[in-house]
């Protein structure tokens, strides 16, 4: 039996040892950053994102299954980096991240 998720036929997938996953450097637009995600009830990801001067945001523990999940950042964080080269940081258990995006 298949199941097919929303916009999400392929992703990256961390099981019971907890895993990091690194982009490349990129340039966004935006203040919020959404995530089409899912964990386990005992699963995690948190999103880091590091510019290549330095500074670096860290968001909260973020858990569930959702297609278009607001990523809890600090007030003004994401907006602070947008525009500057950065690269995304993804620590996860037991999840599965299918895409992200920044608005």
């Amino acid at each position: 039996r298949y199941t097919f998720r929303l916009d999400g036929f392929v992703s990256r997938h961390a099981g019971a040892v907890e895993k990091m996953l690194v982009t490349k450097p990129f340039r966004y637009d935006g203040k919020d950053m959404y995530a089409n995600m899912s964990t386990s009830a005992r699963g995690y990801i948190y999103f880091t994102i590091k510019s290549t001067d330095g500074e670096v945001i860290e968001s909260c523990e973020m858990f569930g299954d959702s297609a278009d999940k607001k990523i809890g950042f600090s007030d003004g964080a994401v907006e602070k980096l947008s525009g500057k080269e950065v690269f995304l940081e993804m620590r996860m258990l037991d999840a599965d991240i299918y895409s992200f995006r920044f608005e």
